[in-house]
């Protein structure tokens, strides 16, 4: 799993609902949220980190019923379709 767009590491934590998750901050109230990381890769919170950064690895922790990414993009904290940001 790689990082969409630069940014700085907000959150690199494991949670019960969406289990290993990073979230980035790409500034202007634009966030992306990778979740169910089976491992990370070697980040930490706070680093600057560029457009195609390994964050680590599929997965499926948290609740998953399968190995998959749960990718999130957030803009003002309202959720937007990823896929619109990467055209």
């Amino acid at each position: 799993v790689w990082a969409s767009n630069d940014g700085v590491v907000m959150i690199k934590d494991r949670y019960v609902h969406t289990g290993n998750t990073v979230v980035i901050d790409h500034g202007h109230g634009v966030v992306s949220l990778y979740c169910h990381l089976d491992e990370y890769a070697n980040i930490e919170v706070g680093q600057k980190i560029k457009k195609g950064k390994p964050l680590g690895t599929m997965g499926m922790t948290g609740y998953a019923g399968g190995y998959h990414l749960h990718w999130e993009h957030r803009v003002n904290n309202i959720q937007v379709d990823p896929m619109e940001w990467t055209k």
